[in-house]
């Protein structure tokens, strides 16, 4: 993955890092993930969480030194905040900018999903996630 740029909300340019956001309450689902993406992305910083609330903090966190990610892989359905609610917590916050690729996990793909998704312009990527898939897809963005 290359550093490339991103507009906040506000219309400023920040450069993202080589860090990817991993948030799966499902152990086994987050250690498979987790080696699909340092197979594709050996180079990357790899943050991973369980829990929405923690990622939510972490990003926040994050915005304030100015880091951004430029990648977020995010499961569908957690406990206390779903992916989708994690994402409309970090659009009410500005933590989502225009150039970051967020990809959403999910074990069953339901068309009101890949709207949703659509919505905070990530798309919707069916589990288990596999190197061939994360690969194409990062070729494509």
């Amino acid at each position: 993955m290359m550093e490339k740029q991103a507009i906040t909300p506000a219309g400023e340019r920040v450069v993202l890092t080589e860090q990817v956001l991993l948030v799966d309450d499902n152990l086994m689902d987050l250690q498979i993930n987790r080696r699909v993406v340092q197979l594709i992305q050996p180079a990357c910083s790899l943050t991973t969480f369980s829990s929405s609330p923690e990622a939510l903090a972490y990003l926040e966190a994050s915005h304030q030194k100015g880091s951004y990610p430029s990648l977020l892989l995010l499961d569908v359905n957690m406990p206390v905040l779903s992916g989708f609610e994690l994402l409309a917590a970090c659009r009410q916050r500005d933590l989502l900018l225009e150039g970051m690729i967020v990809l959403m996990l999910t074990s069953s793909i339901h068309p009101a999903d890949q709207q949703q998704a659509a919505q905070y312009g990530a798309h919707l990527l069916k589990k288990p996630l596999t190197p061939a898939q994360l690969h194409d897809y990062l070729l494509q963005a």
